[in-house]
């Protein structure tokens, strides 16, 4: 890889230098977060706003052991920097996966949720969580019960709201005995303890809803939900906006994309500058033919939700599948950073793991395409399950890969990604992304 050596934007002008307005996304070295000898799946990223690094969270499984739940600290520059266990088998043994993480800059700490098989035996999956203090577990915070019904839950995901200063977890339970599948959340408090009852997102008596996302726009003070609703068997992808102490907005459920294919695997994040949105992303299955990848930005406007035009991602005869997203934290910055797994060559190939940014200037502007984690000649290595987290002009992405050799084990890997020439940290105080040398 290339790099630029990176001089005072100042002296630029001063030389009579034109500044591109979309300067191409600067890529870190990949680095592996965590390589123990068992399978390793599913990674979530945070990233921390006062020590400037992330945390990544995933879980294990050992053929000795049952599941447990990983942390790893990567600083911005995509260094590993400690690792740590979060949740994991007890008297008696205990499944725990899934894990999704947000963090809370005012209080310097992280909430990790998962979903745990409370009976050993998969017939009632519960949802976690703990409260994680910036440089890992502390013994005075164990992880605690979000919900735990007599039933499935699935999935967790996690969104932190600075005004009201409380974290907003949502999943899906499964359906079973006559009820569909449905969305619900519950307030958490920075200590970890519950807010209230945890109620009902979204549900209805004759379809399936499941696979929630959801993110937090300071703007707004709101939370919007996205998930994929079954009402014509192959799947849609809706939203519902709720305000930062759970109440719903507006008329409830919204579309993102109701098409004719199957619309599946959504992910939400949200810009924090003074016109706030969301963008919402997922994949489209083409029926018969492949997978591509899709984009669309949601407000809150006059006249509630509103919904944006549609951006096409990516789309090839082969592939493009299980996007995430993630807004650049700088300022006032619209630019968004999606990520997803690319397959190659043919379509039983290998996936590696694509990338590109999606500005929204008054109309959407896609970057480049970059690609995070190729594959090469002769390797049938599969990259997957990649997960993104922002920062202020940068972005970590992590994904699960399979090892190279004769193991089949599955390792955590990463790469960090500067927005170009202007992640120069000093609104920040970081100056990692400055260098004098120039190989």
């Amino acid at each position: 890889m290339k790099r630029f050596l990176l001089v005072p934007v100042s002296f630029l002008f001063f030389l009579g230098v034109v500044l591109p307005l979309c300067a191409q996304v600067d890529l870190k070295p990949e680095i592996i977060v965590s390589n123990q000898d068992m399978d390793e799946y599913r990674p979530a990223v945070a990233y921390n706003s006062v020590h400037h690094e992330y945390l990544v969270v995933f879980h294990d499984h050992s053929p000795i052991s049952s599941r447990s739940i990983q942390g790893m600290r990567v600083d911005e520059d995509g260094n590993a920097l400690a690792g740590f266990t979060i949740a994991y088998e007890d008297n008696p043994q205990r499944d725990n996966w899934t894990p999704d993480v947000a963090y809370d800059a005012a209080h310097d700490q992280y909430l990790v949720v998962w979903a745990r098989d409370y009976y050993g035996d998969d017939s009632d999956w519960d949802v976690y969580g703990r409260i994680i203090p910036w440089d890992g577990p502390s013994a005075s915070k164990l992880p605690f019960i979000v919900c735990n019904f007599s039933s499935q839950q699935r999935t967790p995901r996690v969104a932190y709201a600075d005004t009201s200063a409380e974290f907003m977890v949502t999943w899906w339970n499964e359906g079973s005995g006559g009820v569909h599948s449905y969305i619900s959340a519950q307030r958490v408090s920075t200590s970890g303890t519950l807010i209230g009852s945890n109620f009902t997102v979204t549900s209805d008596a004759n379809e399936e809803r499941v696979a929630p996302d959801i993110a937090y726009c300071k703007t707004w003070d709101q939370y919007l939900i996205v998930y994929q609703r079954m009402d014509d068997v192959l799947g849609n992808i809706y939203s519902v906006r709720l305000n930062g102490t759970g109440t719903i907005q507006g008329s409830g459920d919204v579309g993102i994309a109701g098409w004719a294919d199957a619309e599946t695997a959504p992910r939400v994040s949200a810009s924090q500058g003074t016109s706030g949105e969301w963008m919402v992303v997922w994949q489209s299955d083409v029926s018969g033919m492949r997978k591509e990848v899709y984009a669309r930005t949601a407000w809150v406007g006059s006249g509630g939700t509103e919904v944006g035009s549609v951006a096409y991602i990516a789309g090839t005869d082969l592939d493009e599948s299980f996007p995430d997203v993630a807004a650049d934290l700088q300022g006032d910055s619209n630019i968004f950073f999606i990520t997803w797994e690319q397959q190659y060559s043919n379509p039983s190939g290998a996936f590696g793991i694509s990338a590109r940014t999606l500005t929204d200037s008054g109309s959407l502007v896609l970057g480049a395409k970059q690609t995070i984690r190729t594959t090469y000649v002769g390797e049938t290595i599969n990259s997957s399950m990649p997960a993104v987290a922002g920062g202020p002009s940068r972005w970590f992405v992590a994904w699960d890969q399979e090892r190279n050799g004769t193991t089949t084990y599955l390792d955590i890997y990463g790469r960090a990604v500067f927005n170009g020439i202007f992640a120069d940290g000093f609104e920040n105080g970081s100056m990692s992304a400055w260098s004098l040398t120039s190989p």
